[in-house]
């Protein structure tokens, strides 16, 4: 099944990514909470979209990766991301991540919620899960605003500073 180009719950819209979104991206990339808790380049430049935009292409043909821009109707500004990856069969990972001006709105929680809503009905997955620092209790707030559920703590290793970090698992399941 081919995954749409878009998808709306008439507040918030779920697009692909465009190179006129090239600035805001690598803005987004560099925003210091973003790279608090995501690994991004500590000096986003062109080779690094560039690369965003070749992995989109490619996760899109295989259907094993979908990323997704966030903008809020009618604008078509990108405020943020949501990304789902195939991780076993019919288990999917979901990530986001808002610049400023599209934090503390609910519009990432409605994204995530959507994209989760696309993957449990249109695409068959039994599960969709994300990995949190616990310490990110913004980002907890708003995987469980949308639907997902707490379920376990676990230590994982980060990719930024190679310390072992407190992550939960946050799920929703079909």
């Amino acid at each position: 099944m081919r995954p749409p180009d878009s998808i709306t719950d008439g507040v918030v819209a779920l697009r692909k990514l465009r190179e006129s979104d090239r600035a805001v991206t690598l803005s987004t990339f560099a925003d210091p909470l973003v790279r608090q808790w995501l690994n991004m380049p500590a000096k986003p430049s062109d080779a690094d979209f560039d690369s965003l935009l070749r992995t989109i292409r490619n996760g899109f043909e295989s259907g094993d990766r979908y990323d997704y821009c966030v903008t809020e109707l009618p604008d078509d500004v990108s405020l943020g991301a949501v990304i789902a990856s195939r991780r076993h069969r019919d288990n999917w990972e979901v990530a986001y991540l808002a610049r400023a001006e599209g934090r503390g709105r609910g519009l990432m929680t409605r994204a995530v919620r959507l994209l989760c809503d696309h993957l449990l009905s249109a695409e068959g997955a039994t599960c969709v899960a994300f990995g949190v620092d616990v310490d990110n209790h913004r980002a907890r707030r708003a995987y469980r605003r949308a639907g997902m559920t707490p379920t376990v703590e676990y230590l994982d290793l980060d990719t930024r500073g190679g310390e072992r970090v407190r992550c939960v698992l946050m799920t929703r399941t079909a």
